[in-house]
């Protein structure tokens, strides 16, 4: 018996795979992502569970004011919080004391306050429109018009100094946030 390697009648010769091309696949992996997919489209058939399923995927209070205090100090000072970072936790601790939407607006102003009279505050330049859009997202989870870009674009231009921008920065969180837009007025979402 002779190891003959043509491939048999029909059949079309196999091509080499340039090794750049080429992958690594765990069979672990590839087997837990197609469980997950099916698992998805076995929920979703459900309409019951599913809906179930969608309740206790709701953000929570806490992780929305914590998802919160992490964007502000991405935002106003360009660095996540220390895991034992002292002003994290009294900001935490600060928005789970507030009873009422208004309140929770304005323990989240003065911790944008406190962080804006920071060091690290002072380091960080940022163009106005990068500013107006996270204020926007922080305080309204949404970008703001056309319109209200550029109106708060002309304040952020008028700051020519720190103290200025960490003033306007301030104001325009304190007057969305009082707004009924507010995010600590908006009903608990899917994250």
């Amino acid at each position: 018996m002779s190891q003959d390697k043509t491939p048999p009648l029909g059949a079309e010769p196999k091509k080499e795979v340039s090794p750049e091309l080429r992958r690594e696949v765990s069979r672990r992996s590839l087997i837990r992502e197609e469980f997950r997919n099916a698992s998805f489209q076995a929920i979703k058939q459900f309409p019951g569970f599913a809906g179930s399923l969608g309740f206790l995927m709701k953000e929570s209070s806490d992780s929305r004011d914590e998802r919160l205090l992490r964007n502000a100090w991405q935002l106003v000072v360009n660095r996540s919080p220390k895991p034992d970072e002292a002003a994290f936790s009294a900001g935490k601790d600060l928005l789970k004391q507030a009873q009422n939407p208004d309140e929770k607006g304005d323990a989240f102003v003065d911790v944008i306050w406190a962080l804006t009279q920071s060091v690290d505050f002072e380091q960080v330049q940022r163009a106005p429109t990068i500013w107006v859009r996270g204020v926007y997202r922080l305080a309204l989870d949404r970008e703001p018009d056309e319109a209200e870009l550029k109106r708060a674009c002309e304040l952020f231009r008028e700051a020519t100094d720190l103290t200025a921008r960490g003033a306007v920065i301030e104001g325009l969180l304190s007057g969305l946030v009082r707004s009924s837009e507010s995010v600590f007025r908006q009903p608990l979402g899917k994250r």
